[in-house]
């Protein structure tokens, strides 16, 4: 059944489009509704007519990025029955990095809301606890199948694999340099076969 919707909503979903790739560029204090009026079209009325305040556009803008990222970076997995071929798989699905331009939203809307945007802060905190949460459950569940050492850290192991790629993703922004990307990629899927992965476990990637 194919669910219409109204030109409101098409008119605020493409504000919300394109707010979120200036966000993810700009950040939030250098991005002005007059740049998104440019950008969409619209009047500043017309803006704020699906939108009490910049604020709360620039709150649907993260959720916006953050799900085109969550996408991208999980495409395929759930068709992986092996969790550490899983895991490697989200590592090697972070090469792509974000679903829309300026790179990983978790990493900017972190550093530019550190010290304030209380609204954005909390979103970012909400998508690193389901980042987390992603891999824990397939940890989890990988011990369960004897496809992960059970001996594992489930929440340890998900933060060693968040800090070493947003940390690759940092360095190389600052470098200009893809090698850094590279590097933790290559390193975290050596860590998945050395220190997650069941002995008895057979890669069917690898």
């Amino acid at each position: 059944m194919l669910v219409s919707i109204s030109k409101g909503q098409e008119t605020r979903q493409r504000i919300i489009a394109e707010a979120a790739a200036i966000f993810n560029q700009r950040g939030y204090e250098r991005c002005s509704i007059q740049t998104i009026m440019e950008a969409t079209g619209l009047e500043k009325g017309g803006i704020y007519r699906h939108f009490e305040s910049k604020e709360e556009l620039a709150a649907e803008a993260f959720d916006f990025a953050w799900r085109a990222t969550t996408a991208k970076r999980r495409q395929g997995l759930e068709s992986i029955a092996n969790q550490a071929d899983r895991i490697q798989q989200h590592i090697a699905n972070f090469a792509h990095r974000a679903g829309i331009p300026g790179g990983c939203p978790l990493l900017n809307t972190a550093v530019d809301s550190e010290n304030g945007n209380p609204v954005l802060r909390e979103r970012v905190r909400a998508a690193l606890a389901d980042w987390q949460q992603m891999i824990v459950d397939t940890l989890e569940s990988g011990k369960a199948a004897g496809t992960i050492r059970v001996s594992v850290d489930s929440l340890q192991a998900a933060n060693h694999l968040i800090g070493t790629l947003e940390g690759a993703m940092l360095v190389k922004r600052i470098g200009r340099n893809e090698q850094p990307i590279r590097q933790a990629i290559e390193q975290l899927h050596a860590w998945v076969d050395s220190e997650l992965r069941a002995t008895d476990s057979l890669s069917s990637t690898n």
